[in-house]
């Protein structure tokens, strides 16, 4: 059971590689995109791989699905960071990538869907994933390291990607009362 589920959230990690390689192509044509930074990328990915390899490896020599009474709410919650996360893709459009790529006289990319209420739906998502996947799979060492290791390397991403947003679009102004992931609270 734990490699169906490590499966499907790899597959589903290559085929975000491939929406955000069409639509950084996009960006690169259309709006004459540049990266801001290429290593925050690199340190990303590098982390991804090592967390799925960590789970694996987890997985297999400690692992085991969570009690039957924490089962169901954390499949709940991981089926919500999906919806989360397929609504950003969609909702952003050719707009999302991996990258932060800053584009001159970028008019507001969205204040539509989940973007009404918080600035991140995205790296909500991703936090929903990175504490509850490995605690589903009875990966805790990799739930608790890769969970803090996360938080930091986001910290960093939010921070450049609103700096770049800010500089280059209305976003300053459209998302100041908005909270990073929960409405009126974080």
């Amino acid at each position: 059971m734990n490699y169906l589920i490590l499966l499907f959230y790899i597959i589903q990690r290559l085929s975000e590689i491939w929406i955000n390689s069409r639509n950084e192509i996009q960006l690169k044509l259309k709006y004459r995109a540049v990266v801001v930074d290429p290593n925050e990328v690199k340190i990303m990915k590098l982390f991804h791989v090592l967390w799925f390899f960590s789970l694996l490896t987890e997985s297999v020599y400690h692992g085991r699905i969570a009690p039957n009474y924490l089962e169901i709410p954390i499949v709940i919650l991981l089926l919500l960071a999906q919806a989360i996360r397929f609504h950003t893709i969609k909702t952003l459009g050719e707009f999302w990538t991996v990258q932060i790529y800053r584009i001159e006289n970028l008019p507001l990319v969205t204040n539509r869907g989940l973007y009404r209420f918080i600035r991140h739906p995205n790296y909500l998502a991703v936090l929903i994933e990175f504490f509850f996947l490995p605690l589903l799979l009875g990966c805790h060492f990799t739930m608790v390291a890769g969970f803090l290791l996360n938080l930091f390397i986001l910290k960093r991403r939010i921070e450049l990607e609103e700096a770049t947003l800010s500089s280059t679009s209305s976003y300053q102004n459209a998302f100041k009362d908005k909270k990073r992931f929960i409405p009126k609270l974080f």
